[in-house]
């Protein structure tokens, strides 16, 4: 059975994220990604007095090795989020969720 863990992160976005704008997000170094699956979505922070729409636009992960090879770790993972303004107002608070999927 699958175990799921999941993670919020809250953003504050000075100047506001404008409509069309892409704004990325770097996840990690962190080893806890090895041989996991993970799902991103994304929330504009609720006002009744604007329309808010955000969306994930991709998701890239990246292993990097330690500098020193002596070490007997395994290589670093970092995720790189990428998530747009696609609504008519712009936004500035935000979160991202993150959930960590393992098998």
């Amino acid at each position: 059975m699958a175990q799921v863990s999941s993670f919020r992160f809250d953003f504050l976005s000075n100047p506001a994220l404008q409509p069309g704008q892409v704004n990325g997000v770097r996840i990690g170094p962190w080893d806890g990604f090895i041989d996991k699956s993970l799902n991103f979505a994304v929330w504009p922070f609720d006002l009744s007095t604007a329309t808010r729409t955000m969306e994930v636009v991709s998701v890239r992960t990246r292993t990097r090795p330690f500098l020193d090879t002596s070490l007997p770790f395994p290589p670093h993972h970092v995720v790189f989020v990428d998530v747009k303004n696609v609504g008519p107002d712009p936004i500035v608070i935000w979160f991202l969720f993150m959930d960590v999927i393992t098998r």
